[in-house]
């Protein structure tokens, strides 16, 4: 149990390491043969859409005022704070996460 929360922490903190490296890139990244626009489209928005497990503390989780709060929470309000964006917190099923990533109804998770 313990080994797990390890390993989705670190997962958590070298995931918000990659989002900040991408944020202060000035052109988009090759991905898949051709252009990585999702830091534009984040841009262009004005809202980052955080995919997250609303139930994993300390990483996210619904507190006694029924705000969603934890260590994700915190990095990405920084990351969104950094680009001038608002942080939407999209609770969503980890089972299919990927699936919401690549169809675009998230932007990172």
């Amino acid at each position: 149990m313990k080994r797990s929360i390890l390993k989705r922490m670190l997962t958590a903190v070298m995931a918000a390491g990659m989002l900040l490296c991408g944020a202060g890139c000035s052109g988009g990244s090759s991905a898949d043969n051709g252009t990585d626009n999702s830091l534009q489209k984040v841009k262009d928005s004005g809202k980052l859409v955080l995919g997250l497990d609303a139930t994993f503390k300390p990483m996210g989780y619904t507190n006694e005022k029924d705000e969603i709060v934890g260590f994700d929470i915190d990095v990405a309000e920084e990351v969104c704070k950094r680009l001038g964006v608002e942080l939407v917190k999209q609770p969503i099923n980890w089972n299919t996460k990927e699936e919401d990533l690549d169809g675009g109804r998230i932007d990172c998770i």
